[in-house]
């Protein structure tokens, strides 16, 4: 069977309404925050992996997605050149202190050309960045925020369909990040690893899931920050 299959995986149904059932409740415990920054994307003609994930320690979720190309609307569209670009999210759980803190790291930055590699036939891609980014600390005794903390992302995906004509759709909503992604084109459904490196959260972050690699003919991003 040869070119692009229209096709429907019951992954992009559950997976996603799975990962908010879990994700939502903990992160929502703490007063919502207002966003400080927002952001929205073009990716048309772009080269683009996503992942929804798990780490190997209880509590743990993550959400990536890097894009070859993406290019600025709106307001900033002056202010942030067209180019790759990644935005992403980890949240874990960890003892403190003798209670329970919840750490959310998370950005939305441009990528250097080199740490996005997507192979044409959509295959496999490789992800691998150094970044800094915002980290949230929220326990019963109040949130604590910290700007521009380095870390290391990094993300293979494997193809595990053929090419298919496809829809995405995320919508991740918690009070420090959300980001809304819509794109259509061609894709493949993908297994993915995760490993993600930040000296303030401790130990690497190992983490696995489902997500996709695609090449978008269309597609919006909006990305909010705390």
């Amino acid at each position: 069977m040869s070119g692009p299959q229209q096709m429907e995986s019951p992954w992009k149904r559950w997976l996603p309404a799975l990962l908010l059932a879990v994700t939502v409740p903990a992160l929502t415990a703490a007063p919502a925050a207002q966003a400080q920054s927002t952001a929205q994307y073009s990716v048309n003609g772009t080269g683009g992996a996503a992942l929804w994930g798990m780490g190997t320690q209880p509590g743990t979720q993550i959400l990536a997605f890097a894009f070859s190309q993406a290019t600025p609307l709106g307001s900033n569209a002056s202010a942030l050149p067209p180019g790759p670009r990644l935005t992403f999210s980890v949240a874990q759980w960890a003892l403190s202190g003798g209670g329970w803190v919840q750490r959310q790291w998370y950005a939305d930055v441009p990528l250097d050309a080199q740490s996005l590699t997507i192979n044409p036939d959509l295959g496999q891609g490789v992800l691998d960045a150094l970044v800094l980014g915002t980290l949230v600390e929220q326990s019963f005794s109040g949130m604590a925020v910290q700007q521009n903390v380095p870390g290391r992302v990094q993300v293979n995906w494997t193809a595990i369909t053929g090419v298919a004509n496809t829809t995405l759709a995320y919508n991740y909503q918690t009070p420090a990040y959300s980001a809304i992604v819509q794109t259509s084109g061609p894709g493949r459904f993908a297994t993915a690893t995760a490993t993600l490196t930040v000296d303030a959260l401790g130990a690497p972050i190992q983490a696995w899931g489902f997500g996709s690699l695609f090449s978008a003919n269309g597609g919006l991003v909006n990305v909010a920050l705390r």
